[in-house]
């Protein structure tokens, strides 16, 4: 048995990471032959324009481009430290399921927002970083954490503050910086961040919330009064195993180790919160078995 759960099965965080840090340097490297990352941007930014030539796959790859290494730099450290919090309850498929929508959202709704500007470009995969930075929130309401504000008073709060003020953030800059440049009607100076790409990810964040976890845990969040089902696609899957209705044999080492695996496969595409109360006890009993 191995010890860690998520080294099993596919590594998508990681794959993620690779591949975005992957197209910064196809795209720099293009940049620096010639002026040819022009290129890249015609086939993989997502623009109102590009939508309109049918280059449908620019509501994914825009998030393969970055502005700058720091751009860059800020999405992968999201992506990867809140990804490797969430890893255990979700596994490597869920987040990258969960990557894919919020960049998919978040450019559709970007785009939806710019139909009157169709040659502007969008690119970065800010739109998951900022979901997955909401979507912990959600999750873990109660931990707290430390800062340093103005870098010398430490300040401790809660994640479930942190999550209005995500939601602050996000909203401020998208009706007084990006609406006002959309209209024409001039903006502040906000780096033209793409705020509603932002809000895009963060929706997946909280639709998937509405779904998946539990009430208790949303019960301090504005939630619908009508009830929300899943999609059948999305739901947790049940366990296959017949261990529920009845007791595994742990004396059958080689019966163990099978289910056991079983067990383990099951956390890293699904998450340790899909296990059966069952599933749970056996790997409780194996461990100390197993470790003989």
């Amino acid at each position: 048995m191995r010890a860690d759960p998520m080294d099993r099965g596919t590594p998508y965080l990681y794959w993620i990471l690779g591949a975005l840090i992957g197209g910064f340097i196809l795209q720099s490297l293009f940049q620096v032959w010639g002026g040819m990352g022009m290129s890249l941007v015609n086939w993989f930014a997502l623009s109102v324009e590009h939508l309109m030539e049918f280059k449908l796959w620019t509501l994914l790859t825009y998030s393969l481009l970055h502005g700058s290494f720091w751009h860059l730099l800020g999405n992968c450290l999201g992506v990867f430290f809140i990804g490797i919090i969430l890893l255990p309850d979700l596994g490597h498929k869920r987040i990258l399921q969960l990557f894919l929508g919020m960049v998919l959202v978040g450019g559709i709704v970007w785009s939806i927002m710019h139909l009157g500007m169709p040659r502007v470009p969008m690119y970065g995969a800010s739109a998951a970083s900022v979901g997955m930075a909401l979507l912990f929130c959600l999750m873990y309401p109660q931990r707290e954490f430390q800062l340093l504000l103005f870098f010398v008073l430490p300040v401790r709060f809660k994640t479930k503050w942190l999550l209005w003020l995500l939601l602050g953030i996000n909203a401020f800059g998208f009706f007084f910086e990006e609406l006002p440049r959309i209209t024409g009607h001039g903006s502040m100076d906000l780096g033209n961040v793409a705020w509603s790409a932002h809000l895009g990810g963060m929706l997946v964040a909280y639709v998937y919330s509405l779904f998946m976890l539990s009430p208790e845990k949303l019960s301090w969040l504005p939630r619908p009064k009508v009830k929300v089902e899943p999609p059948r696609w999305a739901r947790r899957k049940t366990s296959t195993s017949k261990t529920g209705k009845f007791k595994l044999n742990l004396t059958n080492r080689g019966a163990v180790k099978k289910e056991v695996d079983r067990i383990l496969d099951k956390i890293n595409t699904e998450g340790f919160a899909s296990l059966t109360t069952e599933e749970k006890r056996i790997l409780d009993q194996a461990k100390d078995m197993l470790s003989k």
